[in-house]
């Protein structure tokens, strides 16, 4: 009997402790489940706070959980303390997660103790910020969606996975970086994140948005589609299929209409289409002047590039061997009238090899066709600034290419010089206007012996100022050489041809003209 009352009413510290289950106890206003020696807080029946901090210890139980949403509607920050493992505040079999609490909720403190979030912030309007600690390997599916007050998050490295949709309409989100430890990003993450201006996505991530081969009627989206501030995007080197999704969906990186430069990593070989996608992949107009497709790529989709009428240059590689046409019989690289298409992008050239699969769709499709099989040796004298420099450059379709450090030590000493060097970080040419140049050799080595010979596309990211911008460039025998005019242009000096003395003029004096 003795033990019976023991078990029925117990006081520990103070606080009286009842029995709810074989495992489940009442500690004054705290509801909590045991597991061995620890505790897992299931409910709470006192007055909830505005400002909320979990206890680390009920009883003599050390807390390392929270099962169910305990909190008001009142309530505006919550604080979990270091030690807790897990957080599940899943209400119902259809994601309520947070209950009323969205209403007012403006911050949240994650400890780094922190390994399974079983909750969501959907349609938290208030909340601002968050750090997600490395120890959290999964962000679930609507995480921070429709939170439109979100402006910075923080992703800490340990990070494998972000859910679909995970931040889909957070139309304020201006800072996040993607850990390098994040391998796969669900569709929909970033959709209709309108403040987004740069996103980098680190070679870590394999799966992005649809798996390859996967062409089912899903409901996600592709990672980027709607950001109206979108500049620049950084793909992974092993991303593999970009994809459009189905039933009148919308392709990566669509309805961008600021995007200027992009990056297709060196694995992808589909651009894919999904059966009737309205938008393909970099479609519904935006600001992109040039794309280099990667070597890997043997498919585009029909839909690819819709509308983006200030395309110029699109770089198609040997392995180009097919378009894929959607049920509307639609076309690539094509101006629209809703699902029709009506002409060929008015400013776009196609670049390609002869006697390519790329030279024979240019020409059934009314688009010009730019030959870059050929890498002819510049013979033509090259003034900068008025005094005559040597270099070793080649004409490839038309357009003159020289070595990137060649040109910055010419110039080097100027109003516009520039250093180049190496981010391991992004594996990239990292150059900075603006500052000097240090030689590290081989510059203005004229090779005498320099012949004609078959440029190969180079897709090498470049970063100006931290920023991916798009250049022609081509290797030639190891080295990569860049579009003259394309350099003029970003640097902002004047590159002109002399035809009655059949020079190249290149004057840091004056600014950059077409």
């Amino acid at each position: 009997m003795r033990k019976m009352v023991s078990l029925l009413i117990t006081v520990i510290l103070g606080v009286s402790v009842l029995p709810m289950t074989a495992n489940a106890l009442v500690v004054g206003d705290w509801e909590i489940e045991i597991s061995g020696n620890e505790a897992t807080i299931i409910g709470y029946n006192g007055v909830c706070p505005d400002k909320m901090t979990l206890p680390t210890q009920i009883g003599n139980f050390p807390v390392v959980g929270l099962k169910g949403n305990i909190f008001s509607e009142n309530v505006e920050e919550i604080i979990i303390p270091e030690g807790y493992r897990s957080v599940s505040m899943k209400m119902s079999v259809i994601g309520d997660y947070l209950g009323t609490i969205k209403d007012k909720l403006e911050k949240i403190t994650l400890p780094s103790t922190l390994e399974t979030m079983d909750f969501n912030f959907k349609n938290c309007h208030k909340l601002k910020e968050i750090r997600i600690p490395g120890n959290v390997k999964k962000l679930p599916d609507n995480m921070f969606a429709d939170c439109t007050m979100l402006k910075n998050v923080y992703l800490e490295h340990g990070l494998e996975c972000i859910g679909t949709y995970a931040f889909s309409n957070c139309i304020n989100l201006v800072d996040l970086t993607i850990p390098y430890t994040v391998t796969e990003i669900g569709g929909g993450a970033f959709y209709n994140c309108d403040s987004l201006v740069d996103m980098y996505i680190p070679d870590s991530v394999h799966i992005f948005g649809k798996k390859k081969g996967y062409y089912g009627n899903r409901l996600d989206n592709p990672v980027f589609t709607n950001c109206d501030n979108l500049e620049t995007v950084v793909l992974s080197d092993n991303i593999q299929t970009l994809c459009s999704s189905s039933i009148g969906g919308n392709g990566e990186l669509s309805n961008c209409p600021k995007l200027k430069s992009v990056y297709i990593g060196k694995a992808v070989d589909e651009f894919q289409n999904s059966p009737d996608a309205y938008n393909g992949i970099l479609g519904g107009g935006n600001l992109l002047k040039t794309v280099i497709i990667p070597e890997n790529v043997t498919t585009i989709g029909s839909c690819v590039f819709k509308n983006d009428n200030n395309l110029e240059v699109v770089v198609l590689p040997k392995s180009f061997s097919n378009v894929q046409y959607n049920l509307k019989n639609s076309k690539p690289f094509y101006q629209y009238d809703g699902w029709t298409p009506k002409q060929p992008l008015p400013k776009l050239y196609l670049y390609g090899y002869k006697g390519t699969y790329a030279e024979t769709f240019a020409y059934d499709n009314g688009f010009p066709f730019i030959d870059i099989s050929v890498a002819t040796p510049t013979n033509s004298k090259v003034l900068i600034n008025g005094n005559e420099v040597a270099f070793t450059a080649y004409n490839i379709g038309g357009n003159n290419y020289f070595k990137l450090r060649d040109i910055a030590s010419a110039i080097n000493g100027t109003n516009k010089k520039i250093s180049v060097g190496w981010d391991s970080d992004n594996n990239a040419v990292a150059i900075m206007s603006k500052m000097a140049y240090s030689n590290i050799g081989g510059e203005l080595v004229v090779n005498s012996y320099a012949s004609k010979t078959e440029p190969q596309i180079s897709n090498q990211k470049i970063f100006v100022d931290g920023k991916l911008t798009t250049f022609m460039a081509f290797n030639i025998d190891g080295n990569n050489y860049i579009k003259l005019r394309d350099l003029g242009e970003v640097f902002d000096f004047a590159v002109n041809w002399n035809e009655s003395v059949q020079t190249i003029e290149i004057n840091t004096n004056q600014g950059y003209t077409n």
